[in-house]
């Protein structure tokens, strides 16, 4: 059976201005009730917002939103809600939840529905990410380094990356990259949508933070990064790039960041241990195609040629809670940026 490409509702509809957008806003009514008037939105051309009555929003498509509304899979053909001649489904009013999701038991009531056009959409996920990334990347930088100046806070917003280092107190400081250490340094690397003091402050004034202060001193730095708009790859990149040449580096990452410290790990060490990514890898990320694929390429050459000079080891390294793969998240699944920034 075929998807749904559109749905049916009944309420009432107005308009709302994003931007240079017009976006239609429907409150929804019974279809009871004789007065309310009824809509056909194309689900094939534009991202569907649900607003519930508990304040919460949901984004969908039309390959999601099966997700919310299950009667709406191609492989049930006997919901009471589908029209299935004309590939129609009558939204209803509430949806029903097994309290597994959302937190919800029983049925909550959909209070609006806004549809906005993809393209529109697209767009808003790239200013949203910006914004995101940029809040993350200053988070307490400034309270904690009120001396760096106005040239040093727009390269590091511009560069999208930078190492601080980290007192006993778990305050940011400059981190001096042409500082010769014969110890390791510790490195923190956050994962997505987040930075160091919010993945991590939780070791502050525990036993295994004393501890830490009293192994590596001012050798305790963090990487502050992008995460929405720049890939591991990126990432990776402006780290290596930013350590200091011979550094012995002891690492602690959560979610994505551990996929920078996965990279890293491929070219830690001397020519007898390097694993760059071989001539095959970009081949084969070649015939894939795509922009995102040829920036990975770009990205990986980039990092094979910093590394015939360069030499970093990675001694320890402890992953908490990394996927097995990455791109740039604000490029992917736009429903499920919105969600996970707007719930």
């Amino acid at each position: 059976m075929e998807p749904i490409k559109s749905i049916v509702i009944h309420g009432s509809k107005e308009t709302e201005k994003m931007g240079a957008e017009e976006v239609m806003v429907y409150k929804l009514a019974s279809a009871t009730r004789g007065d309310s008037d009824k809509f056909k939105i194309d689900i094939e051309a534009n991202q569907i917002q649900l607003e519930f009555d508990d304040g919460a929003t949901w984004m969908l498509d039309s390959s999601t939103m099966h997700e919310v509304f299950p009667e709406m899979d191609p492989a049930i053909t006997n919901s009471k809600n589908r029209d299935v001649d004309v590939l129609n489904f009558e939204l209803p009013t509430s949806i029903e939840s097994s309290g597994s999701e959302r937190g919800i038991i029983g049925k909550i009531a959909i209070k609006l529905i806004k549809v906005f056009a993809k393209k529109a959409i697209t767009a808003s996920v790239a200013t949203l990410a910006k914004n995101l990334e940029e809040a993350h990347l200053m988070n307490e930088v400034l309270a904690d380094i009120p001396a760096l100046s106005k040239k040093e806070e727009t390269d590091f917003l511009k560069v999208g990356a930078k190492i601080f280092g980290l007192s006993d107190k778990f305050t940011f400081n400059k981190f001096n990259s042409k500082r010769k250490s014969k110890d390791p340094y510790l490195l923190f690397i956050h994962g997505t949508n987040s930075d160091a003091k919010g993945a991590f402050i939780d070791l502050f004034e525990s036993q295994l933070w004393t501890t830490m202060v009293k192994k590596y001193g001012n050798n305790i730095i963090a990487f502050q990064h992008r995460t929405l708009s720049k890939s591991p790859l990126e990432n990776a990149l402006r780290l290596s790039e930013m350590l200091p040449d011979n550094a012995k580096v002891h690492i602690i990452s959560h979610s994505r960041g551990g996929l920078v410290g996965d990279i890293l790990t491929k070219y830690s060490g001397d020519e007898t241990t390097k694993r760059p990514f071989s001539q095959d890898n970009i081949d084969l990320l070649s015939e894939e195609g795509g922009n995102e694929r040829k920036n990975d390429i770009v990205q990986i050459r980039a990092l094979n040629k910093l590394f015939e000079t360069k030499e970093i080891t990675v001694e320890k390294f402890i992953r908490v809670a990394s996927p097995a793969a990455g791109t740039t998240l604000a490029s992917k699944r736009l429903d499920n940026i919105l969600n996970v920034f707007s719930n």
